[in-house]
């Protein structure tokens, strides 16, 4: 048993032997976890970091549309200025009619 061979060492060692041998019991039986979590906390950050990339795309779309939206709103506004000095036209030449 490898284990115990450890510990037969480390008490050879006095102090320094039973802090090398318990660092390496706490190594042994938590490192892959430790590693595991540490993969897992990885993924999802990249997971996240996708996520906010499209996050990003998606607002810039929608800024795009917002624009054609207002440039159609500018143009019918220019339209409705027109019609709105033919309008306008229209009553003065009917009121001078009405008036001769």
């Amino acid at each position: 048993m490898p284990g115990l061979d450890l510990w037969k060492l480390a008490q050879s060692f006095g102090e320094t032997g039973l802090v090398l041998f318990i660092v390496y019991r706490l190594v042994n039986r938590w490192a892959g976890a430790f590693l595991g979590a540490q993969t897992q906390q990885a993924q999802a950050m990249m997971a996240q970091a996708t996520s906010i990339g499209s996050l990003a795309a998606t607002v810039q779309n929608g800024q795009a549309d917002q624009r054609e939206v207002l440039i159609a709103v500018r143009v019918l506004a220019e339209k409705i200025e027109t019609h709105k000095d033919y309008l306008k036209s229209i009553e003065r030449a009917v009121k001078k009619e009405a008036q001769e």
